[in-house]
């Protein structure tokens, strides 16, 4: 991936928290096309692509979970908006990650923080399986 084109994908990945003002922005549209088109992927792939990034640049804590929940979230809107279509395997799996740990789950006691219990172990699996798969 050419430098011009991760900065794109970093700009989007971050496009959601930046942008947040009472709710979560969809990603823009031509941006994603541009980017998505220069590495001549399907949306599928472009999907669990940008999935990969955030999960591997959350676990090795370059993004907050902050950030790279509202980047998830912003992808899955910008699949039902503009394709009509859930998020792929990989993104789906991401996207879960993030968002069991939004929430305080019933039976956790309250020091229990919902991030480190839910999302932080199951996005360190995915990483991991990733490097073990060579993806």
């Amino acid at each position: 991936m050419s430098g011009i084109i991760v900065s794109d994908l970093d700009q989007l990945i971050r496009f959601a928290f930046d942008g947040f003002v009472g709710g979560i922005p969809v990603l823009p549209h031509e941006k994603v096309e541009s980017v998505r088109r220069t590495l001549a992927l399907s949306p599928s792939a472009f999907f669990d692509m940008f999935a990969r990034r955030v999960a591997h640049e959350y676990d090795l804590e370059e993004l907050s979970f902050e950030v790279a929940d509202c980047a998830m979230n912003s992808l899955s809107g910008y699949c039902l908006s503009q394709y009509d279509v859930d998020l792929p395997s990989f993104a789906k799996e991401v996207y879960f990650a993030f968002d069991q740990g939004e929430f305080r789950h019933q039976g956790d006691h309250d020091a229990i923080d919902p991030e480190a219990k839910y999302t932080r172990p199951r996005i360190r699996s995915l990483v991991v399986r990733d490097q073990i798969l060579g993806a």
